[in-house]
């Protein structure tokens, strides 16, 4: 895609390809964590709740004055 706008004639400077890049790569990655990610993470925590019971944290001692 990034190459298509340089053939049309995009400026090639670091800048403008960087301005183009960015917002590219955010879409391809909020689309892959959508379509590969969320139904694991999904599929996690409704094991989490069969998952085996851990012993909660003894509150940490109290110093006097």
């Amino acid at each position: 895609m990034i190459k298509a706008l340089i053939d049309d004639g995009v400026s090639t400077g670091f800048a403008a390809l960087t301005l183009i890049a960015v917002p590219i790569c955010l879409v391809v990655a909020i689309g892959s964590h959508a379509a590969s990610e969320s139904p694991f993470l999904r599929l996690r925590r409704q094991w989490a709740g069969s998952s085996a019971k851990q012993e909660p944290l003894p509150e940490p001692a109290r110093m006097t004055a």
